[in-house]
């Protein structure tokens, strides 16, 4: 697909993957933690599930926040948190809330599929995955995994899990990838990772505070890659792993990675101290202390790291679990639109051998431009909502996903954005002449030198306006003579406007760059045409006579009588007049407009914007917006004048009070003169208090001199 068409061939890419929560616990809640492990471990991507304590006073610390924001889950859980405490979470996360009894039946986060629907079965060594002891300790649970009573019994032997007798038993399984969380993530991890660093291993060791223990290795676990840098990660207690025969030895073996980073292996605990986590590493797990500070990066040459592994305690390595993901399994193909318009069929990229509900993501230029907003998304497929600049739908399991999208055009979008936050709206008068003057037309033109001035000179004045020169005339102390022969050259009929480059030269000053071609540019696109003076000796009228109107012997079209062309000093004279549309337009102000919408869809293509609307909002307030529409796919709308000294303080109000009614994303203010720093920050300050982005643009972007 070429040039932003929206009919041809386009690549579609569709990504499969589980809606994931956030597990809301009160803090230090241990029964709280264990219920979300028993969660999680029948729930497809359980194991990158995060938990987030809650304070008594309902807030939610700054670590575990970037947890939640990192991991980009879909919803959240409230499993102990408590109804008012859960609220206020949701409110400021902008997530929704369910309920732990309601986790499979309402809200987004029911869009999963228990582990056994996957067909990929058993550990890496073909024997049923490990959960924790009996009636384990915690650690095992967060660890390995564990079920409820009743999950146990609903799947029965289906679930083809194993309990061990003994904890080092489960601690080699989660070393070896053999445990049922881990079979949560079959079939998940991420399909593109941008800043994910080689991490050292990590050993996490249970001491008093277990709670504490628990939750940060279950977080970290949660937040480290699957798929393009993954590494061992293992929990451990403090106490009797020292009877572990050979544990170093299993650690050891999954250490021979890629020589990338330093130290081998971080060993950590948020509640046992440093000396006897040094006994730990160095006795139970046979590693080597060092002082080499953390370093990571990828090299083509690296070769695996050998023993002896290096260890230090407690070093910070959270900064390497930030990075932005996207998780899914992915199929791509090429289909072919019709005026936005595609028949997918795209077979799963995962297969399920059972039924379920799960998230299908779409991806395609098609979207290119588009605002992030789900009322568009909905327009393209119904029920669908926008992530990460994908269409997101909320399906079943099945072999292949038949999809018919109708992808709206800017226009399109347009629209409905206005609508959606509008009882009525409509093109303002100024918008219908902007309309007009921009179909078919290069609006870049205007931003060549001289032309808006061209323009403007061309234009044919009001009666405010003949009376605001000819006042100013008389005050420069010019004769009744001179005061006339203007009023003749300019008044007369009412005859439009028309002047010579000569003219237009001597109005704007002799720096004017070539004022020929900007005439002439005028005349290329439509917007003018050029034409002779005749100087009519009876009436005493001067006129415009285009050219093909010219007669070999010149006659004023007034009269009839013989006349003159006026002449410069070697030929006659060519004059330019503005057609009709262009000026009125000019006269009522939209050329700015025009200026800015030329301005902005030269930043970027994918730009739409109708230059005057006038809009009736639900609580009956009428406004009218200068420009909006949308603009590198964001909703823009702002304000236009000719002299930045019009925006006064009241201006800016109204004029962000508009955009915050509509809903937009970024608010604009231009002038076609310079727009003073004082006014520049008092836009920004409104914009940041709005929540908005702001874009400036004035005589710099709008009027360029070479």
């Amino acid at each position: 697909m070429v040039g932003g068409s929206r009919s041809g061939p386009v690549m579609m890419k569709a990504e499969v993957l589980p809606a994931r929560a956030a597990y809301l616990i009160r803090e230090g809640s241990v029964d709280g933690l264990r219920r979300v492990v028993r969660e999680a471990s029948t729930r497809w991507g359980g194991v990158a599930e995060p938990v987030v304590p809650v304070r008594p006073d309902g807030e939610v610390d700054g670590w575990w926040r970037q947890v939640v924001a990192t991991s980009a889950v879909e919803g959240l859980v409230d499993v102990d948190a408590g109804t008012d405490r859960a609220r206020r979470v949701s409110e400021s996360f902008g997530l929704p809330v369910t309920t732990l009894a309601d986790i499979d039946r309402s809200g987004p986060t029911r869009f999963t599929v228990h582990p056994l629907s996957l067909n990929d079965r058993g550990g890496p060594d073909g024997q049923a995955p490990v959960v924790c002891c009996v009636d384990g300790p915690l650690w095992q649970a967060v660890l390995a995994g564990d079920f409820t009573a009743e999950h146990e019994q609903e799947h029965g032997d289906l679930i083809g899990h194993r309990r061990p007798r003994t904890g080092d038993e489960v601690a080699r399984a989660a070393l070896w990838g053999g445990t049922f969380l881990d079979r949560t993530g079959d079939s998940f991890g991420e399909n593109h990772a941008a800043g994910a660093w080689p991490v050292p291993a990590l050993v996490w060791v249970v001491g008093e505070d277990e709670f504490r223990d628990c939750l940060w290795f279950w977080n970290m676990r949660a937040l480290s890659s699957r798929r393009f840098e993954p590494c061992p990660m293992v929990l451990v207690p403090a106490a009797g792993v020292e009877h572990w025969v050979g544990f170093g030895r299993d650690l050891a073996g999954q250490l021979s990675r890629l020589d990338e980073f330093a130290p081998d292996v971080v060993v950590s605990s948020v509640s046992v101290p440093e000396d006897v986590l040094h006994g730990l590493a160095e006795h139970v797990l046979e590693l080597h202390p060092t002082g080499e500070k953390l370093r990571t990066g990828v090299s083509s040459s690296a070769k695996p790291r050998v023993p002896p592994f290096t260890y230090r305690v407690n070093l910070e390595i959270r900064d390497l679990l930030i990075f932005s993901r996207r998780y899914g399994q992915v199929e791509e193909r090429e289909v072919f639109a019709t005026d936005g318009r595609v028949q997918l069929r795209t077979p799963s990229p995962v297969a399920f051998n059972g039924a379920g509900r799960v998230l299908l993501r779409l991806t395609s230029p098609l979207f290119d431009g588009l605002p992030v907003r789900d009322v568009l998304a909905g327009k393209i497929v119904d029920n669908a909502v926008w992530r990460d600049r994908s269409v997101q739908i909320a399906t079943n399991t099945m072999g292949v996903h038949p999809l018919n999208l109708a992808v709206p055009s800017l226009g399109d979008a347009t629209d409905v954005l206005i609508g959606e936050k509008t009882s009525t709206w409509g093109l303002s008068e100024k918008g219908r002449l902007a309309a007009a003057l921009t179909d078919g037309t290069d609006l870049s033109v205007l931003l060549r030198p001289t032309v808006y001035e061209a323009v403007v000179h061309l234009t044919t004045p009001r009666a405010t306006a003949y009376r605001r020169e000819m006042e100013k005339m008389r005050s420069n102390g010019m004769s009744d003579e001179e005061i006339d022969e203007f009023a003749a050259r300019w008044g007369g009929r009412g005859e439009r406007r028309y002047d010579s480059a000569a003219g237009l030269v001597e109005r704007i000053g002799q720096l004017a760059v070539d004022p020929v071609d900007a005439l002439e540019t005028l005349c290329s696109i439509g917007w003018a045409e050029r034409g002779f003076e005749a100087d009519c000796a009876r009436c005493g009228v001067r006129s415009f006579v285009p050219l093909p109107a010219a007669e070999t012997a010149a006659k004023c079209p007034g009269c009839r009588a013989t006349a003159t062309y006026t002449k410069t000093t070697y030929s006659v004279a060519l004059h330019y007049r503005l057609n009709t549309l262009v000026d009125r337009a000019s006269d009522q102000g939209v050329v700015p407009h025009l200026l800015v919408i030329a301005a902005l869809t030269r930043r970027s293509a994918q730009t739409h914007l109708l230059g005057g609307a006038l809009a009736t909002f639900h609580d009956g307030t009428n406004r009218e917006i200068d420009v909006v529409g949308i603009h590198d796919q964001r909703y823009i709308a702002g304000e236009v004048k000719s002299k930045a000294r019009d925006f006064t303080s009241e201006q800016l109000d109204r004029d962000f009070d508009t955009s915050a009614r509509l809903g937009v994303d970024t608010h604009l203010i231009a002038a076609v003169d310079t727009i003073p720093t004082d006014l520049e920050l008092s836009a920004h300050a409104r914009a940041q208090a709005a929540g908005l982005d702001l874009i400036n643009l004035s005589k710099e972007q709008l009027r360029p001199t070479q």
